[in-house]
């Protein structure tokens, strides 16, 4: 049997370290303050030391992930009938396919070595020659294979699948729920069911992936890297210290639960509302790190694009509507919640980062500035702030970079690339590439999930557009988003030449290599050796001027990808 139970004393080394730094190096930044003199320009120096101390446990956060990720013993598979269970649950299969079908995904849950399972094709393409590749495979398996189609497209993914379960595919004990790119291993029902088995309380089982290639685009190969890197060092900790997500696809599920809870919630990341409705009904999630699956990662720009907004998007979803319920929930422990939280808490860095952005490198520049000139006449002020008064956030506060302050940034803006160092430690050349070319990438997307969370918010509506969807290939999230990054990208490039902020640029080549990547493409060889840019200017910089880099503080703790 599994233990269940969550220990706490993962979150209070994170709260405890974290709170050491700081009551440490806050009394440092307080010079900060004397840069300006009104009172509303200190009110704002406040949110770029809360943006500081947000990083730093951040920071604290993902080194201790991984080092209790690397450190956690795995839960152990056993295969069904090695006890007194002697026969086979009968099993689902569901395969969610729209536009985007993969023979090689289906074939692996046709061939599971499972006595009583029945795999069924939810088949929500528009396109014709789609659908027919769905039929022929249907077709050429027919022993153990069905296909289901409904009448409309509702209710997103988790509305294909209840219209399934609801229906012929809702018979059986369990049920696996798997993606179009995905791949099963062999023994997925064997070892997915027997955990279920031997722990009533389990509402579902989630396998590990790493990355399948299949070679279909330049992108995919250079920022495949990312897949393995969350699931393997970050997810293993959460049995025994955190919670346990459904990430949406290479799960099984009791079906049971599913009929107890409602149904999964038709809304856009389903899994998170699902995962918590579960707990809130008792039933508990656990990890299975040595049972992998395997993925593809975005085969372009544009996929990768609609994938992180739709995670952005349908994240606030949840947290405007059933999270309320889910913290409320006193079967829940306190450390599930933190936990949850915290974790999601990781996809709003990037949002977080323009309004820092704008705040440290603009605003406050410009209102110390404007107080510098109080009361200088004769000539405009506009143009003499830009001539002779703009600085940086943090310019002439030497006091303030001592070696171990120095020290504690560099390994704050780093902390999120443990998962990087660790995983790609045997090969320097390939954590490099990955490194240059994925923060130019992150960086890029950044004022299109700003746009997204914004509008949002204003009109609380979310679309569904599956990653891999063929109707969709060279889509992009629209021209307000690419707009809003050239305007971005613009404004700090004025900002960095106007206050001599050359760490600036760093953003700045980013934000415009979004409109770049968008219109020629990431095969174009000139857009891949501009990624190596953004950076090239950070290291540069930061190495030689670490003051200046103040201003972006976080670079790279704002870009990596939390969950997929």
């Amino acid at each position: 049997m599994l233990h269940l139970e969550k220990r706490s004393v993962f979150l209070w080394t994170c709260l405890v370290v974290w709170l050491a730094l700081a009551l440490r190096y806050n009394p440092m930044m307080m010079p900060l303050f004397h840069l300006v003199s009104s009172w509303p320009a200190r009110i704002l120096m406040v949110f770029p030391i809360l943006w500081i101390n947000l990083l730093w446990f951040y920071a604290v956060y993902h080194t201790l992930t991984v080092i209790t990720s690397v450190l956690s013993r795995p839960v152990l598979r056993r295969r069904l009938g090695e006890d007194a269970c002697s026969s086979c649950p009968k099993a689902a299969i569901l395969y969610t396919v729209c536009n985007d079908f993969c023979a090689a995904a289906a074939l692996s849950c046709v061939k599971q070595q499972y006595d009583n399972f029945t795999v069924f094709l939810l088949d929500d393409s528009t396109l014709a020659d789609e659908r027919a590749k769905v039929d022929a495979f249907a077709r050429a398996h027919d022993h153990c294979c069905v296909v289901i189609r409904r009448p409309d497209r509702r209710g997103f993914k988790a509305g294909n699948l209840n219209h399934a379960l609801s229906g012929v595919a809702g018979g059986s004990k369990y049920f696996a729920i798997v993606d179009a790119d995905e791949v099963l291993p062999a023994d997925f029902l064997v070892h997915t069911v027997t955990c279920c088995e031997d722990n009533p309380q389990l509402g579902f089982v989630q396998a590990n992936h790493r990355f399948r290639s299949r070679f279909e685009s330049r992108f995919e190969r250079d920022l495949s890297d990312g897949v393995d890197l969350h699931w393997g060092l970050s997810l293993p900790a959460r049995n025994r210290f955190g919670f346990v997500l459904f990430y949406g696809h290479g799960a099984l599920i009791r079906t049971r639960a599913w009929r107890e809870v409602g149904g999964l919630p038709e809304m856009a990341c389903e899994d998170i509302a699902f995962t918590t409705r579960l707990r809130e009904y008792g039933y508990h999630g656990v990890f299975l790190k040595t049972l992998i699956a395997s993925e593809a990662f975005p085969a372009s720009y544009e996929g990768f694009l609609r994938r992180e907004i739709r995670i952005l998007k349908g994240t606030l979803q949840f947290l405007f509507g059933s999270a309320r319920s889910f913290l409320r929930a006193g079967n829940v422990s306190s450390v599930e919640k933190a936990d949850m939280l915290i974790s999601l808490g990781t996809l709003f860095l990037p949002v977080a980062f323009v309004g820092y952005l704008l705040l440290a490198n603009v605003i406050l520049p410009l209102l110390v500035a404007h107080e510098s000139l109080a009361g200088f006449c004769g000539v405009p002020v506009g143009w003499r702030l830009f001539l002779q008064s703009l600085e940086p956030l943090g310019a002439g506060i030497e006091e303030l970079w001592t070696w171990d302050f120095y020290c504690l940034t560099v390994m704050a803006i780093g902390a999120p690339l443990v998962y990087q160092i660790h995983a790609l430690r045997r090969s320097p050349l390939r954590f490099c590439r990955y490194l240059f070319q994925s923060t130019a990438v992150f960086l890029s997307i950044i004022p299109s999930l700003f746009w997204g969370a914004v509008t949002f918010i204003m009109t609380r509506r979310v679309s569904f557009t599956a990653t891999g969807d063929r109707a969709r290939r060279g889509a992009h999230s629209g021209n307000h988003s690419t707009h809003l990054a050239v305007a971005f990208g613009l404004l700090f490039t004025l900002m960095s030449l106007a206050t001599g902020n050359i760490a600036l640029l760093t953003i700045a080549a980013s934000f415009l290599l979004h409109r770049a990547i968008c219109r020629y493409g990431w095969e174009n060889p000139a857009i891949r050796i501009c990624s190596f840019v953004p950076f090239i200017f950070l290291v540069v910089v930061f190495g030689a001027i670490p003051a200046l880099s103040l201003g972006v503080i976080g670079v790279l703790a704002s870009v990596v990808p939390a969950h997929h």
